[in-house]
């Protein structure tokens, strides 16, 4: 059974004009993960990557509620994040693009660009979605300001006089102890 549907999915593919089949396969295959839905959260289509992400076959994804597909403690944050997205979209500004936690309790962080498609009316039909792991950028990102603060806290309480300027000589920070040394309020 399973033969037929590849075989019927490869003959649809053959039947489409070869710019079209081409751009099929690539977002087929992208390793980003890619979704259409409709303003209502029904999926209507979902490619490998975002089928993975879920751990289902892309065809058993579509027609499904969007917000079933996360984790019971996280289908509150995530269904406000998607009534925003459609909220947002407009035919004059149909596309936005932002990080959103997508979990609860494990912090998972995507970088999501939704664009809509909207009917001769206006009215919003559908929402392309393309998200893209950021979580170990978001890690680096906090591990970075970390040791940022601590090497400013450093800088701060040594007792001798530190500071840095930029190529034209300005302050650009001094220390407690330059501010000791030098009579100046910091």
């Amino acid at each position: 059974m399973q033969q037929d549907s590849l075989s019927s999915d490869h003959a649809a593919a053959a039947a489409l004009p070869p710019y079209a089949a081409l751009c099929t396969a690539i977002v087929e295959e992208h390793p980003d993960s890619i979704c259409c839905w409709a303003p209502d959260r029904t999926l209507t289509f979902a490619n490998a990557a975002f089928a993975r992400r879920f751990c289902r076959p892309a065809g058993a994804l579509i027609g499904q509620d969007l917000l079933l597909l996360f984790a019971r403690e996280a289908r509150t944050g995530q269904a406000a994040a998607l009534a925003a997205v459609v909220a947002a979209l407009r035919p004059e500004a149909p596309q936005l693009t932002g990080r959103r936690e997508q979990s609860a309790g494990d912090e998972t962080w995507w970088a999501w660009t939704d664009r809509g498609s909207f009917d001769a009316q206006g009215a919003l039909t559908e929402i392309v979605s393309i998200g893209r792991d950021i979580t170990a950028q978001v890690e680096l990102e906090e591990q970075l300001a970390h040791e940022r603060q601590l090497q400013r806290t450093l800088f701060d309480v040594m007792p001798d006089t530190i500071y840095t300027k930029d190529l034209e000589s300005r302050f650009v920070m001094v220390n407690q102890g330059w501010c000791a040394n030098w009579g100046n309020v910091c």
